[in-house]
């Protein structure tokens, strides 16, 4: 095999020196031979996926999935810009929750700290006054040690 054309496929074809064919024939198979040779060629060196989509049916279904992809991008995107919307809305409630409430949460934790500080003093006015009175102390369930008399 001294070229390509003289290959496999060189066979079949007819010298030019014995051919009784005319020139256009013989271009014609030498650029079938070329032709044959590229898609040998390319065969060899591409992928699965290019020879694949040489097949109509396999590059429209390709091209279906690429578009149910992109919308699907679309779609994601789309949720994505809702969902930050939403976000800065929830934040905002927030803020404006807090703002109408914080004074009503401040004064029931006032009303707490004086009620407690109003049953300390109790507490202190009940002590001072069994201290000043004579008693005797029992033990009561109640509070501990109560004033008999």
């Amino acid at each position: 095999m001294s070229n390509a054309a003289d290959g496999y496929l060189g066979d079949w074809l007819p010298h030019k020196d014995s051919c009784r064919c005319s020139d256009c024939q013989l271009e014609k198979a030498q650029k079938s031979i070329a032709r044959l040779e590229q898609e040998n060629h390319n065969f060899h060196t591409w992928g699965i996926v290019e020879i694949a989509v040489r097949n109509r049916n396999v590059a429209e279904y390709c091209e279906h999935w690429e578009e149910r992809a992109i919308k699907a991008e679309q779609e994601r995107d789309e949720l994505k810009a809702q969902v930050a919307r939403l976000s800065a809305l929830v934040s905002e409630r927030r803020k404006l929750w807090f703002e109408h409430w914080r004074p009503i949460i401040k004064a029931i934790g006032e009303l707490s700290v004086q009620e407690g500080m109003d049953a300390i003093e109790r507490d202190l006015k009940w002590v001072a006054s069994a201290v000043r009175r004579p008693c005797s102390l029992r033990l009561s369930t109640a509070r501990g040690f109560s004033c008999a008399r």
